[in-house]
């Protein structure tokens, strides 16, 4: 499945990831490896298929192919290979009998170089009145001023709230997005989480609702991915069902709410602005 695929690597490091080229899902082998780029995703890739059937403007995305079919010392050849360092360079040192001859030759040596001729000392003599010179430093004024470095000034953003939002059922989507969009909030409607992972990657948004039980990636993975990833959006959860060990995994990645399903606008309404303000 690649979805889970790419919430697994954006949430975890891996020191290799092995992707095919044919995948059953939304999209295939080569725009997994894209992604994965795109998202700064730097774990080495092995891509296989059949003949190593990759696109050629995708062939650099991989850093090894992997013909299929093959055989389990194939596989494990390629992961070895690839994360084989390169070799250090060895430095020989003597050993102490080398050092011993080296040093018995030098002796021998020196004994039929000539001697350097005797350098004779002189002295050099100051006059009483001679004093040395003395550098008197020089101080220059200015009137420049040097100017502080000062932080860019960043607009804040006035205008309505964005909110994005992902649900299973086309016909709550369709009603939860009529609700959001009458309260005048601008609205991105997803039905997966890996949609929800992709628009907060290249948009800014003021509140994240996830349904917890998508198709592709659940809303647990969803909201782990966000996390790692360094989005801290406020999130609301929605979900059909929910255990007592469900809200425990999800508390620690500081949700604002849980919005049990089926709801009504009333509800739905008063849990996005206690979330923020619509």
């Amino acid at each position: 499945d690649p979805q889970r695929a790419l919430s697994k690597a954006m949430a975890h490091s891996y020191e290799v990831i092995i992707i095919d080229r044919h995948l059953d899902g939304e999209f295939d082998g080569v725009r997994l490896v894209e992604l994965l780029r795109k998202y700064g995703v730097q774990s080495p890739v092995i891509g296989t298929a059949p003949n190593a059937d990759w696109a050629e403007q995708s062939i650099d995305l991989v850093d090894r192919l992997l013909p299929a079919p093959f055989d389990y010392s194939e596989l494990i050849k390629a992961v070895a290979d690839l994360l084989e360092d390169e070799p250090h360079p060895i430095i020989d040192h003597p050993t102490d009998f080398q050092t011993q001859e080296d040093d018995h030759l030098k002796l021998n040596l020196s004994g039929l170089l000539p001697f350097p001729p005797a350098v004779p000392e002189i002295s050099v003599q100051r006059t009483p009145t001679e004093t040395p010179k003395q550098e008197i430093p020089i101080f220059i004024a200015t009137t420049k001023q040097v100017r502080q470095w000062q932080p860019p000034h960043i607009e804040k953003y006035e205008g309505p709230t964005r909110v994005i939002f992902t649900e299973n059922s086309d016909e709550t989507r369709s009603e939860y997005e009529g609700w959001l969009k009458d309260a005048g909030a601008e609205v991105a409607a997803c039905k997966s989480g890996d949609d929800v992972i992709e628009a907060t990657m290249l948009g800014n948004f003021d509140l994240i609702v996830i349904d917890l039980w998508t198709s592709g990636i659940d809303g647990f993975e969803t909201l782990e991915t966000l996390r790692m990833s360094g989005v801290e959006t406020p999130v609301i959860i929605t979900a059909g069902y929910i255990t007592k060990e469900m809200v425990s995994e999800l508390l620690p990645h500081r949700i604002k709410k849980i919005v049990l399903k089926p709801t009504n606008h009333k509800v739905f309404m008063k849990s996005i602005q206690e979330a923020v303000t619509v």
